[in-house]
């Protein structure tokens, strides 16, 4: 307020002897609009999704990031009701929340994603919690391959549930059966190969496993494979990547070519062996010039091993390109070894 000759005045004319200012600060509104999910990924009801993909959610308003975490944001399997296990992040230029599971996500299966709303849910950066859960299902792309060997065959494998017919490559046809529930393979002593693939089927990036059962101790100094074939070509040339199983009961994960030429090392599992023990076996071959090899192992019925026991590049020239799916089994050893062969699954990688 400007006081002096020109300044203010009272009723009498005199003047306010000096400027007085004073200042404030104007209150922002409050903020009471509750936060919204103004989209999500993959989008609600989606099929033939990655099994590497993540789920996200787009906010509408910027977030309070400690708010969102594993008991506000939840990735289910159809059939069970335990949230994967996965890490979360907040981006805050983006206003939006991640969930990456800690392992692929299985073929063919439904998934349900939510985000929680009301008191204990997430909340904007005011402290307003989202109105009511965001939940939102996606189904992820189908096998190219799914077995689980639920029919009676001898001299053979018969037709896989998804994929076509096996074919014998190796071997003879009565060493091949399916029991019911399993497939048996009798792989004779001295170094014979046993090997059928599913000749129908062609990809080049891919996702394979199988869970095996060896039935039968190791005799000797030598040595039972178990490979998955993979872009498995006409000529015979293909990536086999398996487990060996030593007299010593020790498991390796071993990587050839279709000529016999090492991957990698031999990959010690720290895993022992002892007759009817199941293993899972899982392998992904990826990319082309250079094709990423990736592979692991484990009990049946532990959880499966985040990591990776093996990460591999090769550039063979003949193995960058798309080919069957089976299997290929070598016992060194000085006796004849029966192994079960169960829940065989190929998946397409992006």
């Amino acid at each position: 307020m400007k006081g002096g000759s020109s300044g203010v005045k009272d009723l009498a004319r005199n003047a306010l002897a000096v400027d007085d200012s004073w200042s404030f600060t104007v209150a922002a509104a409050t903020d009471t609009t509750a936060p919204t999910v103004a989209s999500v990924i993959p989008t609600d009801g989606a099929t033939g999704v990655a099994a590497s993909a993540n789920a996200s959610a787009v906010f509408s308003e910027g977030m309070d990031s400690t708010s969102i975490s594993g008991s506000t944001f939840g990735l289910v399997k159809e059939g069970t009701i335990v949230s994967l296990a996965a890490s979360i992040a907040y981006d805050a230029t983006s206003k939006t929340a991640t969930l990456d599971p800690n392992l692929d996500l299985e073929a063919g299966a439904r998934y349900t994603a939510t985000v929680k709303g009301g008191a204990g849910g997430v909340k904007d950066a005011a402290g307003n919690a989202l109105a009511q859960d965001k939940v939102w299902s996606f189904i992820i792309a189908p096998p190219l391959a799914r077995d689980f060997f639920a029919r009676t065959v001898s001299g053979g494998w018969g037709t896989a549930e998804v994929g076509g017919a096996w074919s014998i490559l190796n071997g003879a046809a009565s060493n091949f059966a399916v029991n019911g529930s399993q497939a048996t393979l009798n792989t004779p002593k001295g170094g014979a190969q046993q090997a059928a693939h599913l000749g129908s089927l062609s990809a080049r990036d891919l996702d394979a496993r199988v869970q095996l059962t060896v039935l039968t101790a190791l005799n000797g100094s030598r040595n039972l494979v178990t490979y998955l074939l993979l872009r498995n070509q006409s000529s015979g040339t293909h990536y086999r990547i398996g487990l060996v199983l030593t007299p010593r009961d020790e498991l390796f994960i071993r990587g050839e070519t279709g000529v016999g030429t090492r991957l990698f090392a031999d990959v010690d599992t720290a895993l022992r062996f002892t007759p009817g023990n199941t293993f899972v076996l899982r392998v992904q071959v990826q990319g082309g010039s250079p094709t990423t090899i990736r592979a692991r192992v484990w009990r049946s019925g532990a959880p499966e091993p985040s990591p990776w026991a093996i990460v591999h590049s090769d550039a063979t020239a003949a193995l960058q390109t798309a080919g069957s799916v089976g299997i290929r089994m070598i016992n060194e050893s000085n006796t004849a070894v029966r192994v079960e062969l169960d829940d065989f699954l190929v998946a397409r990688l992006p």
